[in-house]
């Protein structure tokens, strides 16, 4: 069994409270619980002393001081006042009204505003130009020779297809694509009225002013006007056909003056 003087030195060594007196088993176990209990904590407190000394004595690996004291990383970025001077105010300022409602100005080659690189960019402008090609084309007409009478075009039908101005690199270019059909009306002298149809199949920029047509006329018009009509309707040499050609012309420069 252990005995005193060895109990006090055990707990001496361990760092545990040492009895002064005479002392019973239990109070030994007591103690000695107490002893167990104790050298953790002042392990620990002395390992959370070494780290303090050790942050404030030298730099850690990994870690550096601040101008200010701070420990802190050591990839962290301190500027120095020459550096800030260099940088100037970086501080955030806020936005006035006025120039956020301000617009900027366009680009070159009329792009919008953004696009200030001339990449490419499509606008469609197919409701436009439906609207005034139907406004062209709508009223032509053509007087026949010797007082024969007129044809003229009385309404634009089953118009279908699509418009857009595009820019590329500051350049534009006006686009369009369309198929319609002109009901055309007419009185001849001495012959009487006639109708029908010119169906433009193919309208765009390639054509270059030549395009594919189609003629009909109403089966209720009367056999001596064909003579006339083919002169002057189905032909594209002379009439109809020609003033037509010249209306979409006048489309294609109200288009590129418009945007």
């Amino acid at each position: 069994m252990e005995s005193d003087a060895d109990f006090r030195a055990r707990m001496a060594a361990t760092g545990g409270p040492v009895a002064t007196g005479p002392m019973t088993a239990q109070a030994r176990k007591k103690e000695a619980s107490a002893g167990a209990a104790a050298a953790p904590r002042a392990k620990a407190a002395d390992a959370d002393e070494d780290e303090e000394d050790d942050l404030k004595g030298v730099n850690l690996r990994g870690y550096k001081k601040t101008s200010d004291g701070r420990t802190t990383s050591f990839f962290n970025n301190e500027l120095d006042e020459k550096a800030k001077a260099l940088i100037g105010d970086i501080t955030p300022q806020a936005i006035k009204p006025s120039e956020a409602a301000a617009a900027p100005a366009g680009a070159a080659g009329g792009g919008s505003a953004w696009n200030s690189a001339g990449t490419f960019e499509a606008k469609n402008k197919t409701e436009w130009a439906s609207e005034k090609l139907e406004q062209m084309l709508v009223g032509v007409e053509v007087s026949l020779p010797e007082g024969m009478g007129a044809i003229k075009v009385h309404a634009l039908k089953d118009l279908t297809g699509d418009a857009e101005v595009t820019t590329m690199r500051n350049k534009k270019k006006y686009l369009f694509d369309f198929e319609f059909t002109l009901e055309w009306r007419g009185e001849i002298k001495d012959i009487g009225p006639c109708k029908g149809t010119l169906k433009y199949p193919d309208v765009t920029p390639d054509c270059d002013g030549e395009y594919d047509v189609l003629f009909e006329v109403d089966k209720h018009t009367p056999p001596a006007a064909r003579g006339v009509l083919d002169a002057y309707v189905r032909s594209g040499g002379q009439g109809l056909q020609p003033a037509v050609t010249a209306a979409i012309g006048a489309f294609i420069e109200a288009y590129k003056v418009e945007f």
